[in-house]
Order: structure tokens, then C-alpha cells, then sequence
């Protein structure tokens, strides 16, 4: 029999599987290149997700608030199955629409799926026979992602200090060029200096208003993730 109470919050699977999910990201930045050189960075972002089990709800033998959850938890978990099978069969390529923004699991989870991410999945479950038909789901589920193709390259990221230092060091070297030059009959070739210098401060002036834009973007991104995690964890 049952013998759970709405006090305690446990249901009849909780030996066998853990019904909460959890996610943690982490970013690493390191330098591409050798001290000295333009200064790009190579951006890894890890993300480790541990997926809530599959088992239906009426097995649970949950209620109320517990049983609301675990509706939710499935719910996340059928529309991770729909992204998986769509990729699975080449919507991604063939320009056809992915359900990614259809839960909060698949839109934290849209990078490592069909993306440019290194994807692995391990699939866990149960050897029980009362269970068969979720290990029969676990075992396609499986099949499918494996047919997923994402494509991973490596993420070079030139720093804003470091484009700002690389456009100072080629002003400085025209201005060099420029003062080696001046005291000479060369009159021609310091027009053509001075224009060079010119055009590389606009550059240099346009390229800091695209970093401040891009800054602003960034941190505009970094606030929808982790709203996107707390309507997760908390809704």
C-alpha cells in the first residue's frame, strides 16, 4: 500500500529515481595566443544537467503540489523528446521549425542541442518490470539523440582590450612611419600617412562604439539566462 502523506512529501519512486532536475553552467577563458600577440581568447562554456526521471505521475503516487510538479517535470521532458526527434531527422538542416522555446528545459538546453556545442548523454534506468515501458521510452530517447548532429567549432573571442591595444599599436607605427619621414622631401607620402592615421582613429572610434554595443548585448543575454533558470527552478 501506500503509506506517503502529503507531510512528508515522498512518493513510491523515490528509491528509484530523484523527480527534481538541476542544472549548472560554468565559462573558461583562455588565452589563444602567447603573451604579447593580439590577445584572442579561446571561450569554452561547460554545462552539466541532471534530467528528472520519466516515471508517470499516477506511479508516483504524488499529490497535490508534489503531483503539480512532477506534470510540469514531464511536460519539460516530452518537449526535450519533440526537440530530440525533430533534430534527429534533420529539421535543423532543412530549415524546419525546432520547438526549443516550448519549455523552460529546452530553451536553456537549445545550445547543446543541434548547436555548436560537444554534446554527451548518458541514459539511466531501472531493470524493474513494473517500469518496462519507461525504460522502453529511456532506450529511444537514446537512439534518437544519438542522431543528432551538432556542429562544435572553437570559440575565438578578441577581446575588447585586445582589438582596442591592436588598433593603438598600428596608429603608433604610422605615426612613426610619419615622423621618420617628415624633414624629408617626401611631401606626398605624409599626406598619405596622415590620411592612414586619420582613417585608423575612425576606426578605432567606430570599433569602441560596436564593443559598447556589444557589451550591453552581452549583458542584456546574461540577465535572460539566468531568468530562464530561476522561472525554471522556481515556477
Amino acid at each position: 500500500g501506500n503509506s506517503s502523506s502529503s507531510n512528508n512529501n515522498n512518493n513510491n519512486n523515490n528509491n528509484i529515481s530523484n523527480n527534481q532536475g538541476s542544472t549548472t553552467s560554468s565559462s573558461l577563458t583562455n588565452p589563444a595566443n602567447p603573451p604579447g600577440s593580439d590577445g584572442a581568447d579561446l571561450v569554452s562554456v561547460l554545462t552539466l544537467v541532471d534530467l528528472a526521471g520519466s516515471e508517470r505521475v499516477a506511479k508516483t503516487g504524488a499529490e497535490g503540489l508534489r503531483m503539480k510538479e512532477g506534470m510540469a517535470i514531464n511536460r519539460g521532458l516530452f518537449t526535450l523528446g519533440e526537440v530530440i526527434k525533430k533534430l534527429s531527422r534533420g529539421a535543423l538542416e532543412n530549415g524546419g521549425h525546432i520547438p526549443y522555446r516550448d519549455s523552460k528545459l529546452t530553451r536553456i538546453l537549445q545550445p547543446s542541442l543541434g548547436g555548436n556545442a560537444k554534446t554527451a548523454i548518458i541514459c539511466a534506468m531501472t531493470p524493474a518490470l513494473m517500469h518496462v515501458e519507461e525504460s522502453h521510452s529511456t532506450l529511444r530517447f537514446a537512439c534518437q539523440a544519438k542522431s543528432v548532429k551538432n556542429q562544435a567549432v572553437v570559440n575565438v573571442v578578441l577581446s575588447a582590450a585586445a582589438l582596442q591595444r591592436k588598433q593603438a599599436n598600428e596608429i603608433e607605427e604610422l605615426r612613426k612611419q610619419l615622423r621618420e619621414t617628415q624633414g624629408e622631401n617626401q611631401s606626398e607620402e605624409n599626406k598619405q600617412l596622415k590620411a592612414q592615421i586619420q582613417m585608423s582613429e575612425q576606426r578605432g572610434a567606430l570599433l569602441r562604439m560596436q564593443l559598447e554595443e556589444i557589451k550591453l548585448k552581452n549583458e542584456k543575454v546574461q540577465r535572460q539566462m539566468e531568468m530562464a533558470k530561476r522561472i525554471m527552478f522556481e515556477g
